[in-house]
């Protein structure tokens, strides 16, 4: 176990490690919204990914929910363009 001491307004603390765990991939895929059916742990041409890749992948992903926020509203801008340059 880690811990070491840290001195606050004159006061000793005594840190002690909590023992925090990293998220599993899946579970970072979850919170970023995307399916349980969506495949993490290999790439289109079958090849396995190791966790550290599957993590990677998430990192650089795009949240699904956020992709189809941003997408709806452009086309309902670009649907108001439209109607204000026919109407």
């Amino acid at each position: 176990m880690r811990m070491g001491i840290v001195l606050i307004n004159g006061q000793r603390y005594q840190m002690v490690d909590i023992k925090l765990r990293m998220f599993s991939a899946r579970e970072l895929f979850d919170a970023q919204s995307f399916p349980k059916s969506y495949i993490i742990d290999r790439g289109i041409d079958n090849k396995v990914f190791t966790k550290t890749k599957q993590v990677h992948m998430v990192g650089n992903s795009v949240p699904p929910k956020l992709a189809e926020a941003v997408i709806r509203a452009n086309v309902e801008i670009i649907e108001e363009m439209s109607e204000a340059v026919v109407g």
